[in-house]
Parts: structure tokens; sequence; C-alpha cells
């Protein structure tokens, strides 16, 4: 997700991000052969350990959320990290235990985004912690995109949007997963089925997108009465479908907040 973001940004030409380049970064990572390749993919200098940083104005902690007990102390040992900028794209890894870690008064923004990101595709939500403004969350908001859409939202919302879009990515894909199936069992082509599938999975949400008529009026206007589609979504509700997607994405926002504790 990290070089995701790297990438997303030096490749940016709207927003705050169109004006970074290479000589604007530079990485931090304990393993030679990874920053030897990102060096020679971006162009960008690197660094072995965090306090071999020159001062910066934004960090961006791109970690997992397991690294952060290591990494937060060896950045607040850096004498410029006062007067920084942190963003964190840690899961479950709140505000308030970032700032309790640095020195008093950090700005720090915290980032939910989904793997879609890779492409420059996802969707980012990002949240102000308590030293920071709505103007330092608007930042990150127009960081992020550059590499798809991004949302401001209050950090109690978090567990929701770890939920909802987050984990959504996953799962659209058991969606895909099981209409394949179905078109095997059809007498479809695995490949054939897995491309109908995607497309028009994709298709969808760029119609939601571009039309903004919402998901209610699209599902009815591909309904006709006693057609095919009303028989799916009758079968598939009798499987209690909708139901059992609720229940998921609540499990989902359950396990983030006992994840964060």
């Amino acid at each position: 997700m990290g070089e995701a973001i790297l990438a997303g940004l030096l490749n940016a030409y709207t927003g705050v991000a169109a004006a970074l380049k290479a000589e604007n970064f530079v990485v931090v990572n304990p393993g030679l052969e990874r920053r030897a390749l990102l060096q020679s993919n971006y162009g960008v200098a690197s660094v072995e350990r965090i306090d071999q940083l020159e001062p910066c104005s934004l960090v961006i902690l791109a970690v997992k959320p397991q690294v952060m007990p290591q990494v937060l102390p060896e950045l607040a040992a850096c004498p410029w990290v006062a007067g920084a900028y942190v963003l964190s794209i840690a899961a479950g890894i709140s505000t308030a235990s970032i700032e309790a870690a640095l020195p008093q008064g950090v700005k720090v923004v915290r980032a939910m985004p989904n793997t879609p990101l890779t492409v420059s595709s996802g969707i980012t939500a990002v949240c102000a912690g308590s030293s920071a403004s709505a103007e330092d969350a608007l930042a990150a908001k127009d960081l992020f995109e550059a590499l798809g859409q991004a949302v401001v939202v209050e950090e109690s919302q978090m567990d929701a949007v770890t939920a909802v879009s987050g984990s959504g990515p996953a799962y659209v894909a058991a969606l895909i997963e099981a209409m394949v199936q179905a078109g095997e069992e059809l007498g479809l082509e695995a490949s054939t089925a897995e491309s109908l599938a995607t497309a028009t999975v994709e298709g969808t949400a760029v119609l939601l997108r571009k039309t903004g008529q919402g998901a209610t009026q699209t599902r009815l206007d591909v309904c006709s009465p006693g057609g095919t589609t009303l028989a799916a979504l009758k079968a598939m509700e009798d499987k209690g479908f909708s139901h059992s997607i609720v229940a998921g994405v609540h499990a989902a926002a359950v396990r983030s907040k006992e994840l964060s504790q």
C-alpha cells in the first residue's frame, strides 16, 4: 500500500499532489533490496532508519499496525517531528494512540484506504486528530484524491468505514466468485463467466457514479415485472442475501473496534 501511495502521488496531475516530485520523497525501509528497488523504480531517496531522516514536513506512516509500537518511539526521538504533519494508514490505530507516542501538539491525520487504491481506483476516508485542523484533514483528502476518491469523516466512524469500504473489495470479489460458479454450472467457461461478472460489477459501479441515481433506482431499472431479474432477486432474498451482507458488514465493524482497543 505504501508503494501504491508513492506511485500515485508521483503520477498525480491535479490537486496538491501535482506539485510533488521524486526529490520530495525519502522512503524509510530496513530492507536493502527493497530500498534499491524503490530508488530504481521511482527515483526517490531512501534510508534504513527513521533517525537518518532529514527534517520532514510530512510523514506518511504506511506500516502494518503491529509495527507501530516500534516505529512511533523512533519517530518521536527525531527533534524535528514536533513541527511535522503525520499521516497514518495503519488500520485500527487511533489518532489518540499516535498522538500519545509523539511530542505534544503534533498534527496527526488518520486514513483508511482500500486496495483498489493500488490501481488508482480506491476510496479513502480521512479523519483529523485532536491537534489537527479541518484544513489538515482536507489536505489529506486532496492527497488521496490523486489515488481515486476520498472523503472526510469523524474518527468515531472509522470502524464503519473499515467495514464498508476497507473490507468491501473482498465482499465484491466474493460476489463475483459466486456469479462465476453459477455461470459455470449453467454451462459457461470459467473465463467467460468471470469476464461477464467482473465487467458487470465494474459497469454498474460506473453507472451509479455517473448517473448519481443511487443503488435502489438502478436495481429497479433492471427489474421487469415477471422477468428474470426479479426471479433472481427473490431467490437470493429467500436465501438471506441482504441480511447476510448487512450482518457481515456489522461483524467487520465489531472486529475493527476490537482490534483498535
